[in-house]
């Protein structure tokens, strides 16, 4: 039922349909995961990122029954760590890292 779901989701996308889905389907390539997921967010509705989430990564087969988002979260707060965001600074006397006091958004990067 959850793949005929998804096929279902995928068709609409496909001709335009302007329906109201039960997700928010979430299409990103693993190696722009960061600039995939801002651009697919920043497009949803409010009232939509209430709705649960399916990621669908770009070229994979893989139906999401839980593993696909657990792995895309994963990926995501790897990537959203990394420094050349500059996001986060890390404390090396506590081992934590906070939230920058710099922006991290430069151009070019979403």
């Amino acid at each position: 039922m959850d793949e005929a779901q998804m096929q279902n989701m995928f068709s609409m996308m496909r001709v335009g349909a302007q329906t109201t889905l039960p997700v928010v389907l979430v299409l990103v390539r693993r190696d722009h995961i960061v600039q995939d997921t801002i651009a697919q967010l920043s497009k949803q509705r409010t009232s939509d990122l209430k709705k649960p989430i399916k990621v669908v990564f770009v070229g994979e087969e893989a139906v999401d029954q839980g593993g696909v988002l657990k792995e895309f979260f994963l990926l995501l707060i790897q990537e959203v760590l990394n420094p050349i965001y500059g996001m986060f600074q890390e404390f090396e006397e506590t081992r934590s890292l906070w939230f920058s006091e710099q922006t991290f958004e430069e151009e070019g990067m979403c």
